[in-house]
């Protein structure tokens, strides 16, 4: 129906309560990701970097049409922080092994 919001009932709550849990482990998260890059491994410093860096000054501009991608990428990073923080450094060694040989 034109005028009316496709989510008329706004934010479900359950997400508000979600994100306040997340952003309990925010110190937590920087402190992994700082910690990252003094890591061995390139891949894993440049992760951290890029994750850093984009928190901090925002992500580079998308072409329109791709900011929904965009969007998608960013929530499943944001859950991706969330589990690396509670992770040690060898699970997250692993991980980035794997993904190296994934490529």
């Amino acid at each position: 129906m034109p005028g009316q919001s496709g989510n008329p009932g706004g934010r479900p709550k359950r997400t508000a309560y979600l994100r306040e849990l997340a952003l309990q482990h925010t110190d937590r998260a920087i402190a992994v990701l700082a910690e990252s890059l003094e890591d061995d491994d390139a891949r894993v410093r440049i992760a951290a970097a890029n994750s850093i860096l984009d928190r901090a000054y925002g992500k580079p501009g998308h072409a329109e049409g791709e900011a929904d991608e965009a969007r998608r990428r960013e929530l499943v990073l944001q859950r991706d922080l969330k589990a690396a923080a509670t992770m040690s450094t060898e699970e997250l060694r692993a991980i980035a092994a794997s993904d190296a040989h994934d490529d």
